[in-house]
């Protein structure tokens, strides 16, 4: 690999307004990827966890509250960084409906939304909500949230933002493509595909597939560039953490 390849892809990342800290960490990601620290945990070395007290034998040991205290200094924080492309979405997973309520659909986000609004009202809290989204999320999943009657969040921001990382090819250089396949109610087992061609995809993604979701802080996608996407041909990570 050559020092040039990680010129281009910071070169990349700064003409896209991301920050040296993110800089910084796709930085020692890709020397880890150049040197095949792969991060994986062998099963092997892991030791299983026993004896796990089920929540309702504890249920009657609990302090309401010491519990509403505790609460109290609770935040949520939700990952809603990914598209369900696999599922044939092209939008956030949270925006996927699932249940119909006094005739409304309700989706992920409405559900997890008014869980908060009743906690907040029956206990007495703050109870932030905080989601960590992508560049592809974020404005589906904030303009839900803006018209989500009564839901107000004003001293901690609703949502952080992902940083971006650009896809490298084999020889370590940033890819691009003219065009992004998107590839809609994939079945792996047969390899039918629906594509269809849009959005460069030339940053990182899902370590599953090729699609034009931007954003993942902690792998480094190894993809192959030109070709549409196929079982035989979906890129997998280089770098897992």
């Amino acid at each position: 690999m050559s020092v040039e390849g990680l010129n281009q892809a910071i070169e990349k990342m700064r003409a896209h307004d991301m920050n040296e800290v993110s800089i910084a960490s796709f930085s020692r990601l890709y020397h880890s990827w150049e040197s095949d620290a792969s991060g994986w945990i062998k099963e092997s070395d892991v030791t299983p966890l026993t004896d796990i007290q089920n929540i309702k034998d504890m249920m009657g040991a609990i302090d309401r509250c010491q519990a509403t205290d505790a609460l109290a200094h609770t935040a949520f924080l939700k990952l809603n960084g990914g598209l369900g492309t696999s599922m044939g979405l092209s939008q956030a997973k949270s925006l996927l409906p699932v249940r119909v309520h006094k005739g409304r659909k309700l989706r992920f986000l409405d559900i997890i939304l008014g869980q908060v609004m009743s906690a907040r009202k029956r206990l007495g809290i703050r109870l932030p909500i905080v989601f960590m989204d992508s560049y592809r999320t974020s404005k589906d999943t904030m303009d839900i949230i803006k018209t989500t009657k009564g839901f107000e969040q004003k001293d901690i921001p609703v949502e952080i933002l992902q940083n971006r990382e650009p896809k490298i090819l084999p020889d370590g250089t940033p890819a691009s493509w003219d065009a992004n396949p998107i590839w809609n109610g994939a079945r792996r087992d047969t390899g039918t595909f629906s594509q269809r061609w849009q959005r460069p995809a030339c940053w990182t993604s899902s370590r599953r597939t090729v699609s034009s979701t931007c954003l993942s802080p902690t792998r480094i996608t190894l993809a192959r560039a030109h070709q549409p996407p196929s079982p035989a041909t979906l890129p997998r990570a280089a770098l897992r953490s």
